[in-house]
């Protein structure tokens, strides 16, 4: 595991460093968020697995890719010539934080829009995956055969807890960088605090059961 670290002051690093397979990488954006920056690192970083993995994952650590036997499934795809996957995307919702894995909290709405992300492909026979900002969208070059269905998830972990949401909402911020704010990227860490918490509460009513 390569973790990209944008200079934390948080415990991230003391966490990362428990996993033996685990490095961090620091990169400097003046503790601004650069969505240009991580856009250059998700599109190359991944490189470095050719020859060495069968699989590359390339996600924030707010995302989840998903399967109750994802390595069967996996290997299944493979032998079928499957080269990159585009799971179903769910934004995940809870009213209590989870006390010892993110997998306490089972309830989600499906938002394919912004949370389909193709973040898992074969490094070895797609040559460049050309994501855009956000990677919410990509169009990969190579050898591309794609698998769509929906037994595959992408759960995206931000909307867990009304007040660690907006208080982290309210961090990122005041790190929107330039680029961010005149791009557009982002802007929804400006919205009024009455607007995310009707928002929350909204879609927390409308979430259902998404894993086992």
């Amino acid at each position: 595991m390569v973790i990209m670290d944008n200079e934390s002051d948080d415990n991230s690093q003391s966490i990362i460093n428990s996993y033996p397979n685990a490095e961090i990488r620091t990169y400097q954006s003046n503790s601004e968020i650069r969505d240009d920056l991580y856009l250059d690192i998700k599109n190359n970083v991944w490189k470095e697995s050719r020859g060495q993995a069968d699989w590359v994952i390339v996600c924030d650590t707010d995302e989840v890719l998903y399967h109750p036997n994802l390595v069967e499934k996996l290997d299944e795809l493979k032998s079928k010539g499957v080269t990159i996957i585009k799971p179903y995307g769910y934004d995940m919702y809870s009213e209590t934080l989870p006390q010892k894995s993110i997998f306490e909290i089972k309830n989600g709405i499906k938002d394919n829009r912004h949370f389909r992300k193709c973040i898992i492909f074969n490094p070895n026979l797609i040559e460049e995956i050309n994501f855009n900002a956000g990677c919410h969208k990509c169009k990969p070059k190579g050898h591309v055969e794609f698998y769509k269905k929906e037994d595959i998830k992408l759960l995206h972990y931000k909307h867990i807890n009304l007040e660690y949401m907006l208080n982290r909402y309210d961090t990122l911020k005041k790190r929107l960088s330039n680029h961010n704010i005149e791009n557009r990227l982002g802007k929804h860490y400006l919205f009024e605090r009455e607007k995310l918490r009707l928002t929350f509460k909204k879609n927390l009513n409308k979430a259902k059961k998404i894993i086992d």
